[in-house]
């Protein structure tokens, strides 16, 4: 009575190997998880951050604005802009239909921050054109 059958300790290694086989599977599984979640987290940081500088560079911005305002069809609509510290406005008395769609394409997909927009029919060819763009 006093000895221990050995059939009941290979049983019981069996046991334990089953174990810690199946402990080591689901902790794998989370380990895939965790990466996983953070290469999203790690994409959505860099994604975050190219947003960041697109929206704080106010020199680039300024530059592509002039840019675009420089352009050769819009030349002709008499754009005035007004530039502040913490603002510029554009504003057109009268500007053609073609060209407003023109500008307004551009700063729509631009990265600019658009306090106000405001656009009055003169014609139908003809508009009033009113931005202002903050930094």
């Amino acid at each position: 009575m006093n000895r221990i059958n050995p059939l009941h300790i290979i049983v019981l290694l069996c046991v334990v190997i089953l174990f810690l086989f199946f402990k080591n599977m689901t902790l794998k599984e989370e380990v895939r998880e965790e990466k996983n979640a953070f290469k999203e987290s790690e994409h959505l940081a860099l994604k975050l951050d190219s947003y960041k500088k697109m929206y704080t560079d106010k020199k680039h911005q300024q530059k592509a604005l002039l840019r675009i305002l420089a352009q050769p069809s819009l030349k002709n609509s008499k754009i005035v802009l007004a530039k502040g510290l913490k603002s510029w406005k554009i504003t057109a008395s009268s500007i053609k239909v073609n060209s407003l769609n023109s500008l307004l394409s551009k700063l729509l997909n631009g990265a600019y921050n658009i306090k106000g927009l405001k656009i009055d029919r003169i014609d139908a060819q003809h508009a009033k054109l009113y931005v202002e763009i903050v930094w």
